[in-house]
């Protein structure tokens, strides 16, 4: 009985331990991209602000399925969602960055949705949407990220997008 108890535990706080990696892991995805973002962006500024929005509410999922008609979302998703918006002193306008990850029980997973999106999406912005929003997916161990931004006409912004894998 004693033996028994003790293995519930241990897997108990196994599992705990595998969700708390998983959701460290997407928010190094979403950081990693917010720091080289900012780099790249304000290298050449001399005074900017960074404002970064993280969108832990309902409704990404909505959004995905609208947006990315076909998208296979599992029922126990892991969905992050940030939007970095950077201004230069002086300036009244801004660059846009939204990054979406999104989770999968396994790469096999996340590999065979993306290459369902791969097939299904030949476009490169986002349907159903007010703004014409350009963006890109890339798959990263058990993750499908989107990059997109409301101001790719931007060539910096335009070139970040393009270079992410």
């Amino acid at each position: 009985m004693v033996i028994t108890k003790n293995i519930f535990y241990i897997a108990l706080i196994l599992g705990f331990l595998a969700v708390s990696i998983t959701a460290c892991a997407n928010d190094n995805i979403l950081e990693e991209l917010k720091i080289s973002f900012i780099k790249d962006i304000t290298s050449e500024m001399e005074k900017h602000k960074v404002k970064v929005i993280s969108d832990e509410k309902e409704g990404k999922k909505e959004f995905l399925k609208k947006s990315l008609p076909g998208v296979y979302i599992p029922k126990n998703e892991e969905i992050k969602k940030n939007d970095i918006f950077i201004t230069e002193e002086g300036d009244k306008g801004f660059y846009h960055l939204g990054v979406i990850s999104l989770s999968y029980p396994t790469s096999k997973d996340a590999a065979i949705s993306f290459n369902t999106m791969i097939d299904k999406n030949k476009f490169k912005y986002f349907q159903n949407t007010k703004i014409l929003t350009k963006f890109k997916f890339f798959i990263k161990d058990k993750y499908i990220v989107f990059v997109y931004s409301e101001t790719f006409i931007e060539e910096k912004v335009n070139k970040f997008i393009l270079k992410q894998h």
